[in-house]
């Protein structure tokens, strides 16, 4: 059920960022780098918002919904309370950052916030079933309309920074319209295997693992957006154009950790967690050596291809870029091996490697920007990632008892997904 749940979250994954990297250039070529930062600093305000909304609710539902028998009601109150810490928190970033209109397109912060928000607790609550068909479907389809939406802007000629967030709103509304609709469908009890003598729900017990797991989503989304929160913040529109396009680009590289990490988290979440580590442990060896290969024959690729890509106006992007493809490679690694603690009701130990691994990128900031800020901050990231990766190994090797030499490289390990695809292509031929 894990090597199923993979494949299809690589698959959707794999057509998310084709499809995203097209849209990435036909941004980059129809918008100068300005324009360009202008529309990644809205972006990055929706999703900052809409991500800090979650308030843990969505994974605590998946975590109680294995383990408890749950009240009724208990899923439209999460869904309601996302929706107004979304609303609020979205007026106030308004305010704080756009308040004097000096960026176009700052109306849309509240409504792409809201809607972000929702998609993303909905995607949450869909990992509660097994094989995540939902769960990928509703991951694929805010990409997919977006860029359609995109190409028509392009073609009728009405393509900035404000029509392409609308755009990307509509995207998103779209997935919660469907969300809402196909999880009317779906059984909303409890899981029918939870164990029959664990402890009874409680409210106060939910609420605790949600703000836990909520400071680590928190704590994560600004060790991964620092860098881009200090270039929007402090107004470089233009640096921001350059940095966004080469961490987008160089996030394609992460997909297989992306659908590798959710495919753990929903398969062994408030589960055996004896069986954690040698799961976590097979799936970081089947990922991460690899990946390190990919990521050294596309950094060479892009010292040819970056610039007929992109344009001569996003030249300067391409040093970053091939830092952020290894901080990726290594941010998806950590993130990956903390599944470990965070499917096992773990979310403390994963919070504090978040903290000790941000503090010395913040510590960096103050001496950035005074050469080439782009390339300074890719490089101080970069660093925070291979810290926190450090981290994650020590706390593994420490808390949970995981013998590092278990994760150096396996041939057998692919052995599996060889004979799945294998049967797989028989049955079609049958």
């Amino acid at each position: 059920m894990l090597l199923q749940s993979f494949l299809l979250s690589l698959g959707t994954s794999v057509g998310m960022a084709g499809t995203g990297f097209a849209t990435s250039v036909l941004l980059a070529r129809l918008l100068e780098p300005a324009a360009r930062g202008e529309l990644a600093a809205l972006m990055l305000a929706g999703m900052l918002a809409a991500g800090s909304a979650q308030l843990g609710l969505g994974p605590a539902f998946v975590y109680a919904h294995r383990r408890h028998r749950l009240p009724p009601g208990l899923r439209r109150a999460g869904l309601a309370a996302v929706a107004l810490a979304a609303l609020l928190i979205g007026l106030a970033w308004q305010q704080a950052q756009f308040g004097a209109g000096r960026w176009s397109g700052t109306p849309l912060l509240v409504l792409l916030a809201l809607v972000q928000a929702l998609h993303l607790h909905a995607c949450a609550l869909a990992q509660r079933h097994d094989g995540l068909r939902l769960f990928n479907l509703l991951r694929g389809l805010p990409t997919l309309t977006t860029a359609a939406l995109l190409a028509g802007l392009a073609l009728a000629g009405r393509l900035d920074p404000a029509a392409a967030a609308l755009a990307t709103t509509t995207g998103f509304a779209l997935a919660v319209a469907v969300a809402l609709r196909r999880d009317a469908d779906l059984p909303h009890g409890s899981d029918a295997a939870a164990a029959q003598d664990d402890p009874p729900w409680r409210l106060a017990s939910h609420l605790r693992y949600s703000l836990h797991y909520h400071l680590t989503v928190l704590l994560g989304m600004l060790s991964t957006n620092v860098d881009k929160l200090w270039l929007s913040w402090s107004g470089q529109a233009q640096a921001l154009g350059l940095y966004t396009v080469a961490y987008a680009t160089s996030r394609l590289i992460g997909l297989v950790q992306e659908a590798a990490s959710g495919a753990l988290f929903s398969r062994h979440a408030g589960r055996d967690e004896a069986r954690m580590n040698e799961a976590v442990a097979r799936v970081f060896r089947m990922t991460f050596h690899p990946l390190l290969l990919l990521c050294a024959l596309l950094s060479l690729a892009a010292l040819a291809l970056w610039v007929p890509v992109f344009g001569t106006a996003y030249a300067g992007a391409r040093g970053a870029f091939m830092l952020l493809l290894l901080e990726c490679v290594v941010g998806g690694a950590s993130w990956q091996l903390a599944q470990r603690f965070a499917a096992s009701g773990q979310t403390g130990t994963v919070a504090a490697r978040q903290i000790l691994a941000l503090l010395p990128l913040l510590a960096l900031l103050p001496w950035i920007g005074r050469h080439d800020p782009v390339l300074e901050l890719a490089g101080a990231t970069l660093l925070s990632s291979l810290l926190r990766l450090a981290l994650t190994l020590g706390f593994l090797r420490h808390r949970a008892g995981l013998r590092l030499a278990t994760l150096l490289p396996r041939l057998d390990d692919y052995h599996p997904v060889i004979d799945h695809l294998r049967q797989l292509r028989l049955s079609r031929i049958r």
